[in-house]
């Protein structure tokens, strides 16, 4: 067994020994200025879908929202938390 090879063995033996922590938090770690909310209507096989809230934290789509005046009120809150 080389050196290399065993500084190899040795790395992964030290990393199954560690212990994993996990914290639970309500915090919320999305960088300022990531989130968006946008009403968006999308076509499905020609046909136009019905509006809807779309929330996007950076590129990806978060979550999908019926258009109601409680979801509206709920993404300014969620974009104002940021």
């Amino acid at each position: 067994m080389t050196n290399e090879q065993a500084l190899r063995e040795k790395a992964i033996k030290a990393f199954q020994n560690m212990q994993k922590i996990v914290i639970e938090t309500d915090a919320d770690f999305t960088p300022k200025g990531k989130r968006r909310a946008l009403i968006v209507k999308h076509t499905r096989n020609g046909k136009r879908t019905k509006p809807h809230i779309r929330w996007y934290v950076g590129r990806a789509a978060y979550r999908s929202l019926e258009p109601t005046k409680e979801n509206e009120a709920l993404s300014l809150e969620w974009l104002n938390a940021a």
